[in-house]
């Protein structure tokens, strides 16, 4: 199965049902075997060995342009992370159920885009009445049920509700991977109905213990079509609003003319949802390949962000429960509604 990225990222990935719900959006014909891949994911049915010149560092080993974990359930192996390589993941085993191996594909094509003067932020993006609108939040401020109402509600387009490509001249490419619905997002959107509501209902209460909370997550992954049957996605363009979402106790809006805090903001939101696969694979790798400088990488992200922010109109947002509610009364201060 191929993926092709807005043309900035080609991929080829195996051709399974859970790889094809999660990239469905970006699904190309075989044809694009003939241009140039970016990334090759691959299952492989035997262990595969580590390299003749690699050396062991405990469950790691790292050779030239290479990296490994070795697990009894199986291994995972990193090749050719720099920006001129094919990068090379395979897996073996059970892998790709006991590790989050789509946020592992998701980092290497924010290396990607990172060299192609784009990146992935942490945020929701929908297009409403021709404006391009993004919404940041840390986990959990209600980007997601915020950007579903605004489709139901006022036939916004949507771009993401969790993460959106930006490049350094501002503008904002959807990335529109199935959304994580939780039992509130049931409730409202009225999906799923029983008796998968009853499921969201269970990791609503698992999520209030404190200590299984951090291991255990029940949601539901879906396309924003099942839940929206009328939704459309757009194709993108100049970004013409961002909201900082914070919670406070009084409902308030106020430009911001100065945007080195929320850039700093919104990349430690994204460097936040890396942070996984950055400690266990890429810190290690950046031993293993003199051409992958992490910290460079870092600093080139940050520069895109602040680029891309110089060319829009910022504003910080409060809300105390519901962040649907003041970004409806910001826009409608704004005369956008």
């Amino acid at each position: 199965m191929f993926i092709n990225i807005h043309n900035l990222v080609i991929a080829e990935l195996p051709d399974t049902k859970k790889f094809l719900n999660f990239f469905y959006y970006f699904k190309v014909q075989p044809e694009h075997r003939n241009l140039s891949i970016d990334l090759k994911v691959r299952k492989v049915t035997q262990d595969v060995h580590e390299e003749k010149d690699s050396k062991g560092y405990g469950v790691y080993n790292i050779g030239d342009k290479y990296i490994s974990i070795h697990r009894k359930f199986g291994n995972l192996i990193v090749k050719n992370l720099g920006a001129d390589y094919t990068t090379e993941i395979l897996y073996s085993g059970f892998t790709d159920i006991l590790y989050p191996l789509f946020n592992l594909i998701r980092d290497v094509i924010w290396f990607k885009l990172i060299n192609k003067k784009h990146t992935l932020i942490h945020a929701a993006g929908i297009q409403l009445k021709g404006k391009r609108i993004i919404i940041s939040g840390w986990l959990g401020s209600g980007k997601t049920m915020s950007s579903l109402l605004f489709i139901k509600e006022h036939k916004a387009m949507f771009l993401g509700d969790d993460l959106v490509i930006i490049n350094d001249r501002g503008k904002v490419l959807p990335f529109p991977i199935p959304l994580k619905l939780s039992y509130a997002h049931s409730k409202i959107l009225r999906y799923p109905k029983f008796p998968k509501n009853i499921k969201l209902l269970l990791g609503e209460l698992i999520a209030k213990i404190p200590i299984i909370r951090r291991s255990i997550e029940i949601v539901e992954y879906t396309k924003i079509n099942d839940i929206l049957k009328t939704a459309k996605i757009d194709s993108g363009g100049k970004i013409d609003i961002v909201f900082v979402a914070k919670k406070a106790k009084e409902r308030m809006l106020s430009r911001i003319q100065h945007v080195d805090n929320i850039v700093q903001t919104i990349f430690y939101q994204g460097f936040w949802e890396r942070l996984y696969w950055l400690d266990r694979i890429f810190i290690h790798y950046s031993m293993a390949h003199s051409d992958f400088d992490l910290i460079s990488l870092l600093n080139r992200e940050r520069k895109i962000i602040s680029n891309a922010l110089d060319c829009t109109e910022i504003y910080e947002i409060t809300y105390e429960n519901y962040l649907y509610n003041s970004l409806l009364w910001a826009l409608q201060e704004l005369g956008l509604i």
